[in-house]
């Protein structure tokens, strides 16, 4: 099966634990996620589909969030091909009906977003591509309109002229840790507290506005968006998280095929 780890990988981890159970759980684009089982206990396993630099980002945003005391997973072992890490128990986020939990996750993601970095875009040991912000998104924003030529909804956006008039948004070069795909599935409760922020292999140095932006989309009810703001109080540039907000939903149009 394509992408599936085989008990050689496993055992560059440890070779001692015999796997009993291995189950799929991968629902992205960019990795394959597996859910190990031997006789010791419980891991997941993942391993980039094209990109390697997803381990990277794994490895540094973890041990970054783990030393201020955030609830992510502990990475065991990693190389170029694949990263082994801790098993945390819980359910999706909206799963459950307790706005004392979206109050939890605005503290998580607003601590998260106290841990300064060197630099935007991609971890690459300590290395940044890009010392602004304006230059790290115009890498990826949409110069026209031919590429959506089959998507007629994508089609009738004037990319060029959104953009034009949002880029004096793209103004910090204060770049914080961002989780940078931070909806319902990565982030597990056990239905009273965050019991741990998952799957960061599109963290990236950024602005604080564009986790704010996933955050707003997922968040679909008024009351969960008031209890999420009630535990983030720093304030942010609301005008940049709605142009985030603008280019993530053309991406998702895009990824899910959807016209």
């Amino acid at each position: 099966i394509q992408g599936m780890i085989s008990e050689s990988e496993f055992a560059k981890f440890d070779s001692k634990q015999k796997i009993m159970k291995i189950t799929d759980l991968s629902k992205g684009c960019d990795q394959y996620v597996y859910l190990i089982e031997t006789n010791v206990g419980k891991y997941i396993a993942k391993k980039p589909k094209e990109e390697p630099q997803k381990i990277n980002n794994e490895v540094v945003a973890t041990t970054l969030m783990r030393e201020i005391g955030l609830p992510v997973p502990q990475v065991l072992y990693h190389d170029s091909n694949i990263l082994v890490e801790t098993y945390i128990e819980g359910k999706d986020l909206l799963e459950s009906n307790s706005l004392e939990l979206f109050v939890e996750l605005g503290k998580v993601v607003e601590k998260m977003h106290t841990i300064k970095l060197k630099g935007f875009g991609e971890m690459h040991a300590g290395a940044y591509p890009f010392d602004t912000e304006i230059k790290s998104v115009t890498k990826w924003l949409p110069k026209d309109n031919a590429a959506y030529k089959d998507k007629p909804l994508l089609a009738s956006i004037d990319f060029a002229g959104i953009t034009k008039k949002h880029i004096y948004l793209l103004d910090s070069t204060t770049p914080v840790l961002v989780h940078g795909d931070i909806k319902d599935d990565n982030i597990l409760t056990d239905g009273k507290h965050i019991t741990g922020l998952i799957d960061f292999g599109d963290c990236v140095g950024g602005c604080p506005e564009y986790d704010i932006a996933w955050i707003y989309l997922f968040l679909d009810k008024e009351e969960t968006w008031n209890a999420f703001l009630k535990g983030y109080q720093t304030p942010f540039d609301w005008k940049k998280a709605k142009f985030y907000a603008i280019l993530l939903c053309t991406w998702l149009t895009l990824v899910d095929g959807l016209s």
